[in-house]
Parts: structure tokens; C-alpha cells; sequence
């Protein structure tokens, strides 16, 4: 459970945080989060010794004159109300300029986050006569509150009900005081509230009173049974329509279970005139208590009468609203949006696109909407060059496996999602998604689009056009062309394509690249000079050789890139493709200009800063790797991959501090990524800090179990010499990924220090030999696989082979600290001491960690030896 006490909101803090300082005599604990007019805070009444909520008034609002005026009247008559079921205003604080409202502080969840279960019929009966007494004592002092929605309803851990933010109500003149309805002197007129929530008379700003709230908790309340809101349309426009024009569906055609007595109830509190709704809160709440004590209504059921439409009156109202929005700068619109119920989009917007739900399982369905949603991506991802938004790359998406809202947000560290589901009835299909707040999990915006599949290009062009609307997107003229393209004519083709597309998203299913194979084929035969199919190939044979070893799928491969960019030499995708491929067998200078002009063409892709920064690491070029990695990190700097491939990147250079740094930062922006953690436990297991290791090991396994997280946890195990968990840990990695040979020569390496396990060690070695002599027939060029081989073949006593294997990383790579170390390891295992000492002085000179030579097992026999204690001294004074 939450404990919340305004909207929240994932937009960043313009002002200094004040969590841990105090404020007058209240100690500020934490920031509970934001709302339209400023954030509130936990904190402690150090005099009283209570908690309270302090509401932090925004220093646009508080230096505004006429609105300081009238919040502190508002907080005056907020302070008037003492009732169990409104949360209390204590005081209002000026502290150095500004304004803060102390408030009650209630522990519990807000009513929305309460509607995600249903309510059975006691609880909903125990909700509206709590919140209707709370309404009575509010009516008994003249004062309407004006903005009752679920965001301001809290729920205890008892089921006590609290409505909040009486600081906005509204005090309606007594009978006989001659006064009249206060309105609002703001720059927000008269509309005070939520439009989604407001009783018609308050749309049209006529004169409002108490009735007004029954009409705003009627809407709750049937929102809160049928779980969707009466009057939602799938404009702001359409709702406000809808709510002057439209009675809501009987709540007992949504759900069946509500009695028809509680439907009158409902119908009466919605009723369009304030002359037909209940007269009084204390009315309405004599009429729930009889209901819930097993009485009938004590009124007619009648069906209400609906307003008369006047497009005029709405069509005016709706021109002010936007002319008030669009004359107010960016930050004052994200305010009046939320003052308005409008969808509040962050100011920062970190996005990804998650897989659509297909309904039906048929794999064909499936892998289309899998294509629909990377090419959306893909599209939405060339927009990120603006500064606020953010798009995860499909394949991060896919490979961190998140499927919800909140997964995202743990393993991606977004703060919107787009979710949603596909469903196919005969040749026409139905797609419905929704933009989410992965915060709170609010949908702040939802659509259906329904076409023909004999239409892709429709389809996806509504539904881009669509997002781009929920981002508050406007494409610029330079944009609009290439947006609307999609490489082909062809209707079938491009069906075709986006299936092909879908099967590689989810290439870790061996079928899959035969699928995607089989209809990149199929669309080329339709549209031979296709070149985003060629390209599609290409990156499927390419997955199909990675998956088989087979050299075969390599000229394949690479026949379909050079069609691609033959046939449009522009064609980012294309470079991309042919430079995976050129790194992937060797060719890093060839591979280097393919991922240059990657670059030029596309500044916004992702995979051509990460391809151009590892080229230019196998190039040996470490300054212009790291400029290239911190590029793609100022391009998105809420990303947390780019962090994490500029962690890896000071990894393999021996910047362990740095590394871990940046891996913690990656882990800080998306929070329960399990590869960020253990990549986390690398960097500490490289500093030597084991314990620390193990810890964020064990803490990835427990988010997703992996076989580099077993490897790695195994490793630590190993290093500590806790030879025969290493060796158990390292076969529950091969459980998962029995393909790699890196995780063989490692069990080896613990059997080889098991007594009793020599032959299952030598026989874990031949496994891993010949795992990474496959992927060298390949590229012959890859520095680690020749330095894990001379290890491999000299603790197998094959002394030539290990000296040949370490000879060719050294030529290649003659300052990789762990190709140094490595032929220190090699030689000292074939017994030549004074070699390996010397290799291991290189390694340490090129940045290889101390720590890790120090606990490694394979140079206990070393330890003793005057060069070696010379060695670890120099290191220990820096």
C-alpha cells in the first residue's frame, strides 16, 4: 500500500528537494510527490510529535498575489471542516517566501489504486456512506469542494475513507446572507477541478452548489463498481459531451451483479439537473444506509432526463480551454492539464514500446503485431533527438523481457509505457492500446484503431499518428515523408515485412529465424527491389549462422545486406546490418565506415552508436570508443543502457571504479534490471569487494534466474575457493546456456580444483575447445577466445597449441590487460615461472585488477615467490 496524499508525478523536481531538512518546526522525512498547485512532503511536527503532510506551495504560484490571497481564504475554510472522514488542515506556514498547508497526514492508498480490485457490495456500501458523511459536514459549513475524484479519496489500511484537498472548495452563500457563489480568480476561470468529474452546471460555469459534489461521487462511485467511468470518451471533448448530453449505461448491464436499487441510486446522484439529484448530501446518505440495511429505495425510479445539446456552449467552453492552455508556458500547461483531468505528460518522456497482447495465440497474428510494434519504435526512436523524449530500442525491450507497465519501469527505468493488444477476426483486425504512467500505472490515454489487414499501411499510420498525438508529438515538415514511407508499394509486401520483422524480434526461438527467413523471402518475390527486406534477411541469416556455427549463413548474410544498400545507399538499417556483420567476421576497419555513415544517416540509433563504439574498441582506439559511448548517453541520458555500455566499456580497459560507477547509475535509472545488478557484482568482483559481489549476484538470480548471473556468482565462489559450490553453481549455468564455451573452461577450471574431478575437468576443457575454435573458423581475430584457448589447452598439457593460441591474441592485442594476464596464467601452469611473473607485471601495468590476481587460485604457488610480493607491494602503494 502507498501512502499518498496528491497526484503524483514522474516529471522531474524544478525545485530543490527539501526531504531531510525542516521547514519552520517540521522535520521533512520524504517527498510523497506532485500535483497541480506544488509537491507535498511527509514530515514530523517536532512540537506535537505527530506526522503530517506538508503541502509545498509551487514559487510560480505563491509569488502570484492574487492567488496567495485566495489560498489563504481557501485554507481558512478548509480549516472550519473536523470531521473523521476529511482529512484536516492544521495550519498554514510562510517560510522564507513560500507557502506550505499542513495537513493530517493519512496512511493508506488513494481510491484509484483501490479500483484496480473490485468491490463487493459491503465495501462499496461502506465507501459511499463514508464519503457521502464527509460531504454532510461539508454542506453543513457551506462549503463545496469541487474537485471530488478518486485521486482525492483515500483508503486506510482499516477501510476508513479520507477525502482530500478541501483547499480548493468553494464556501456558497447561506440563505439570508445576501452573499454570492465565490468563483475563482485564477487563470483557470471558473472551471475549478477535474472536467471528467464536474456535474454539468460546473461545465458551463453556471452557479454550483452542494449538489454538484453528489454529482462528482456518483461518478466515483459507479467508476469504483463497473471499473470503467461512465462518461469517458476518447476525447476530453467527447467526455465533457457526454456528461451534458449522454445518460451513462446502466450500471447492471456492466455489471450484473449491482441491484437495481443501487443503479436508481447512482442514476439520481447523475441526474444532468441539480433539481433532480438528491437535495442534500445528508439525504443521499440516509438513502445508502437504507440500502445497505436490506431497504428498497424510498423514491421512483425514474429515468432522468438528459440536457438539451447546445454545440455552441461547448464548442465555446472547449476554445477557451485551449486558447487558456496554449498561452501558458510549458510548465504552467502541465499544471492547468492537471488542474483540467488532461492527460499530464512528464516533461522528460522515457518510453517504451511494449509487446501487444495477441488474442487467439495464432503465430502468424502474433509475429505482424510483433512487427507493427518494432517499426512504431523505430519511428518514434528517430524523434528522440529532441531533449525530453526517450525511446527504448525493441530489442532492449525484448531482451529484458518486461511485458507490464511496472517490469518496464523496474528493468528499464521509463516512466511511460505503451501497452496494448491486437485481435484479428477474419481480415480485419482491431488494435487497442493505451499510453501508461509506469509510476502510478494511470493510463492517461487510450485508443482502438480497427482497419482491414489487407491495409498495413493505414493501419500503422493511424496508429503512429495516434501516438504521436498521446506524446503531444507535432512532426516537422523534414519528418512527415519519412514517416509516412515504408520502402514499398506493395500492400502484401509490407504484411509480409512486418511479420518477418516480429519473428526476429523473438529470434531466441530457432524457428523463428526459419520463419522470418521463409517471409522476408516471401516479400521479396512480391517486391524484389524491397531493400528494408533484404535488409530483414540479412539480419536473419546472420541470427541463423550465430545459432549453428555454419559459415554458410555468413556470404548469405552479406549478399542481402550489399542488395540493401545497393538499393538505397541511405538505408540506415542496411549499414547497420552489414556492420554487424563485418565486426561479427573480423573486418573492424570495413565494419568502422559502415557504422560511421550509420551514424551520419540516423543520429538517433541506437545500434549504430553502440556498433561504432565497439568497433572502434577492436580498432584499439579506447579515446574515440568513449567519446562515442558518452555521445549516445547525452543523445538519451535517462537510458540506462547507454550507462551500461560505457561500464563495460572502462571494464575491459581495467577502470573498475569507473565501471562501477557507471553500472551503479545504470541500476539507479531502471531499478530491477537483473542485468544491471550483475553487472554491478562484476565491477565489485573486480575491485576485490567479494562480499559486495555475491550480494548483487544473488540479487540478480533472484530477479531473473540467467546463466551469466550463475557464471558469475559461480566465479566469486571460485575466487574465494569455495571450489565445489563454484563448480554446482557453474552447472546451473550451463542448465540454462549450454552453448557457450566461456562457461565450460570456467567449469573446468572448478573441477580442476576439486579433488577427485580431474576428469570431468579435462573433459569440460575438449567441450570448451571446441566451442571456441567453432566461432574462430569464423572470425579468427576474436583477442578473448585466443586467450581463453591457450589457457584451455595448457592446463591439457598441450604446451604448443597454448603457445601458438596466446602468440596470436599478443600479436593482435599486445596491451589487453587480460590477454596479458592470460599468457601469465598459461605459463605458469606449464610450469615456467619467470614467464609468468613477468606476464603478470605487464598485466598490471595495462590496468588488469590487482585484487583479481591476488585471489586468483591459479598463482597460489606463486605467493611466496620475492617477485611476486615485490608486485603486490608496488600495488598496494599505488
Amino acid at each position: 500500500m502507498s501512502d499518498r496524499h496528491s497526484n503524483p508525478s514522474s516529471g522531474p523536481v524544478a525545485v530543490q528537494d527539501l526531504t531531510g531538512t525542516t521547514v519552520g518546526r517540521f522535520a521533512v522525512r520524504a517527498r510523497l510527490g506532485a500535483g497541480g498547485m506544488g509537491e507535498v512532503y511527509r514530515a514530523e511536527d517536532t512540537k506535537l510529535k505527530r506526522p503530517v503532510a506538508l503541502k509545498r506551495v509551487t514559487p510560480e504560484l505563491a509569488t502570484d498575489p492574487g492567488y496567495r490571497s485566495r489560498f489563504l481564504r481557501e485554507a481558512e475554510r478548509a480549516s472550519s471542516l473536523a470531521h473523521e472522514h476529511i482529512a484536516a488542515v492544521y495550519d498554514v506556514l510562510e517560510e522564507n517566501g513560500e507557502i506550505f498547508l499542513v495537513m493530517e497526514y493519512v496512511e493508506g492508498q488513494t481510491l484509484r489504486e483501490r479500483m484496480r480490485e473490485p468491490f463487493n457490495e459491503q465495501e462499496f456500501f461502506e465507501l459511499a456512506i463514508q464519503c457521502a458523511e464527509a460531504l454532510v459536514a461539508a454542506q453543513a459549513c457551506g462549503i463545496v469542494h469541487r474537485d471530488i475524484k478518486p485521486e482525492n479519496i483515500m483508503v486506510t489500511r482499516t477501510g476508513k475513507v479520507k477525502i482530500l484537498d478541501f483547499g480548493v472548495a468553494r464556501r456558497v452563500p447561506q440563505k439570508g446572507t445576501g452573499g454570492t457563489t465565490e468563483t475563482s480568480d485564477s487563470t483557470s476561470g471558473g472551471l475549478s477541478g477535474t472536467p471528467a468529474y464536474m456535474a454539468p452546471e460546473v461545465l458551463l460555469e453556471q452557479d454550483a452548489d452542494g449538489r454538484a459534489d453528489i454529482f462528482s461521487l456518483g461518478v466515483v462511485l459507479y467508476e469504483a463498481l463497473a471499473r470503467r467511468h461512465p462518461f469517458r470518451a476518447e476525447s476530453f471533448m467527447g467526455t465533457c459531451d457526454r456528461i451534458l448530453h449522454e445518460a451513462p449505461t446502466p450500471i447492471t448491464k456492466v455489471t450484473p451483479t449491482v441491484s437495481t436499487s443501487v443503479e436508481a441510486v447512482l442514476a439520481r446522484m447523475m441526474a444532468k439537473s441539480p433539481a433532480e439529484r438528491f437535495a442534500s448530501a445528508q439525504e443521499l446518505a440516509a438513502e445508502v444506509k437504507r440500502l445497505q440495511s436490506g431497504k428498497g429505495i424510498s423514491f421512483p425510479s425514474v429515468r432522468p432526463a438528459v440536457l438539451r445539446r447546445n454545440p455552441g456552449a461547448l464548442a465555446l467552453a472547449g476554445v477557451l480551454l485551449v486558447v487558456l492552455v496554449a498561452a501558458l508556458n510549458p510548465a504552467a500547461q502541465r499544471r492547468v492539464r492537471g488542474w483540467l483531468g488532461l492527460a499530464v505528460l512528464p516533461e522528460a518522456r522515457n518510453l517504451a514500446v511494449l509487446p501487444f497482447e495477441v488474442a487467439g495465440g495464432d503465430t502468424r497474428s502474433q509475429a505482424f503485431c510483433d512487427g507493427l510494434v518494432a517499426t512504431l519504435t523505430a519511428k518514434l526512436t528517430k524523434l528522440s533527438e529532441r531533449s525530453f523524449l526517450q525511446v527504448v530500442p525493441a530489442s532492449e525491450v525484448h531482451g529484458a523481457k518486461a511485458r507490464t507497465a511496472q517490469e518496464a519501469r523496474q528493468e528499464l527505468g521509463v516512466n511511460l509505457a505503451l501497452v496494448g493488444s491486437l485481435h484479428r477476426v477474419g481480415d480485419q483486425v482491431r488494435v487497442s492500446y493505451a499510453l501508461v504512467d509506469t509510476a502510478t500505472l494511470r493510463q492517461l490515454q487510450a485508443e482502438t484503431v480497427t482497419a482491414s489487414l489487407a491495409n498495413p499501411f493505414g493501419l500503422e499510420d493511424r496508429i503512429v499518428q495516434s501516438v504521436l498525438e498521446m506524446l503531444d508529438l507535432e512532426l516537422r515538415p523534414a519528418e512527415r515523408s519519412a514517416f509516412a514511407a515504408h520502402g514499398t508499394e506493395s500492400e502484401s509486401a509490407y504484411d509480409l515485412y512486418l511479420q518477418g520483422l516480429g519473428y526476429l524480434e523473438n529470434y531466441d526461438r530457432a524457428e523463428n529465424i526459419d520463419n522470418a527467413i521463409n517471409v522476408f523471402e516471401q516479400a521479396l518475390r512480391l517486391d524484389a527491389n524491397y531493400a528494408l527486406a533484404h535488409t530483414g534477411l540479412g539480419q536473419a541469416y546472420w541470427r541463423r549462422y550465430e545459432n549453428t556455427n555454419d559459415a554458410e549463413w555468413v556470404g548469405l548474410a552479406q549478399k542481402s545486406c550489399e542488395r540493401a544498400l545497393g538499393l538505397d545507399a541511405n538505408l540506415a538499417a542496411a549499414r547497420v546490418c552489414l556492420g554487424t556483420l563485418l565486426n561479427g567476421t573480423g573486418r573492424h576497419l570495413e565494419a568502422l565506415e559502415e557504422w560511421r555513415r550509420a551514424v551520419e544517416l540516423e543520429p538517433t540509433n541506437d545500434a549504430a552508436h553502440r556498433g561504432l563504439g565497439f568497433t572502434y574498441q577492436q580498432l584499439r582506439k579506447p579515446e574515440e570508443a568513449e567519446q562515442t559511448y558518452k555521445r549516445a548517453i547525452a543523445l538519451r541520458p535517462h537510458y540506462w543502457g547507454g550507462h551500461n555500455w560505457l561500464a563495460k566499456f572502462y571494464f575491459t580497459q581495467g577502470r573498475y571504479e569507473e565501471a562501477a560507477a557507471e553500472f551503479q547509475r545504470a541500476v539507479e535509472l531502471a531499478p530491477n534490471s537483473f542485468e544491471g545488478y550483475s553487472n554491478v557484482g562484476a565491477a565489485y568482483y573486480a575491485l576485490g569487494r567479494f562480499s559486495e559481489a555475491i550480494a548483487m549476484f544473488e540479487k540478480s538470480i533472484s530477479i531473473r534466474p540467467t546463466h551469466f548471473g550463475y557464471s558469475n556468482l559461480a566465479t566469486v565462489y571460485f575466487q574465494l575457493r569455495r571450489f565445489d559450490e563454484a563448480s554446482r553453481t557453474y552447472e546451473k549455468a550451463l542448465e540454462l546456456d549450454s552453448s557457450d564455451y566461456v562457461l565450460w573452461g570456467n567449469l573446468g577450471d572448478a573441477y580442476h580444483f576439486t579433488p577427485g574431478k580431474q576428469l570431468q575437468a579435462s573433459s569440460a576443457y575438449r567441450k570448451a575447445i571446441e566451442l571456441a575454435e567453432a566461432r574462430l573458423r569464423v572470425n579468427e581475430r576474436q583477442i578473448p577466445v585466443l586467450a581463453d584457448l591457450a589457457t584451455y589447452c595448457a592446463l591439457l598439457g598441450e604446451k604448443n597449441l597454448a603457445l601458438g593460441y596466446a602468440r596470436r591474441a599478443l600479436q593482435l592485442a599486445p596491451s589487453d590487460p587480460d590477454a596479458r594476464f592470460k599468457a601469465a596464467l598459461m605459463h605458469n601452469v606449464l610450469g615456467e615461472t619467470d614467464l609468468a611473473l613477468d606476464w603478470l607485471k605487464k598485466a598490471l601495468q595495462a590496468g588488469y585488477s590487482p585484487a583479481l590476481i591476488k585471489e586468483s587460485a591459479f598463482f597460489d604457488n606463486l605467493r611466496n615467490h620475492p617477485r611476486y610480493q615485490e608486485m603486490m607491494r608496488v600495488q598496494a602503494r599505488g
